[in-house]
C-alpha cells in the first residue's frame, strides 16, 4: 500500500511541477539581453517578473471602427526580405539592434528567415498603427 501512496504522490508532484505557467492574454515572452522578459502587447511595458493578471490586462483594447468590431492588434512587424540583416533592418526603421532584441526572442533575430515577421515596435492605438502603414515610423519611437 506505501508503495502505490508513494507512486500517486511521485506523479502528482511530477505533473504539477512540469506544467507551464501560462501567460495572461497581452503579454509575451521575449528575451531581454539573453534572460527571459515577458513585454506587455498593449502598452510596451518590459519586465523581468511574470505577469500577473490584471484588470488592464484582460483583452485586448477593442476599438470600434465603422459598424464592425475589430481587435486591435498593436504589434508592428516587418517581413524579412532576402538579403537583410539585424543591422539593416534597424537602421530602416531608426532603431538600434539592441531594440530588436529586446522586441524578439533571440532564435528569430539570430535565424533571421526569409518571409517571416520580426516586432520592429508596438502602437497605443489604430491611429498610430495606421500612420505607420502610410510610412510614418516615428511611431516606433515613443516611450514604453
Amino acid at each position: 500500500m506505501k508503495k502505490i501512496v508513494f507512486i500517486f504522490l511521485l506523479f502528482n508532484s511530477v505533473f504539477i511541477f512540469s506544467q507551464k505557467l501560462k501567460l495572461p492574454k497581452g503579454w509575451n515572452l521575449i528575451s531581454l539581453k539573453g534572460k527571459p522578459a515577458y513585454i506587455n502587447l498593449v502598452t510596451g511595458k518590459v519586465t523581468r517578473e511574470f505577469p500577473k493578471k490584471v484588470k488592464e490586462n484582460l483583452d485586448f483594447i477593442i476599438e470600434e471602427e465603422d459598424d464592425d468590431d475589430e481587435i486591435f492588434d498593436p504589434t508592428i512587424t516587418h517581413k524579412i526580405k532576402k538579403g537583410e540583416t539585424v543591422e539593416s533592418i534597424a537602421q530602416k526603421y531608426d532603431l538600434t539592434t539592441d531594440d530588436l532584441f529586446q522586441l524578439n526572442n533571440s532564435k528569430v533575430i539570430k535565424e533571421l528567415v526569409v518571409g517571416k515577421d520580426i516586432i520592429i515596435g508596438y502602437a497605443h492605438n489604430m491611429e498610430e498603427k495606421k500612420a505607420f502603414l502610410k510610412g510614418d515610423i516615428s511611431v516606433l519611437k515613443h516611450e514604453h
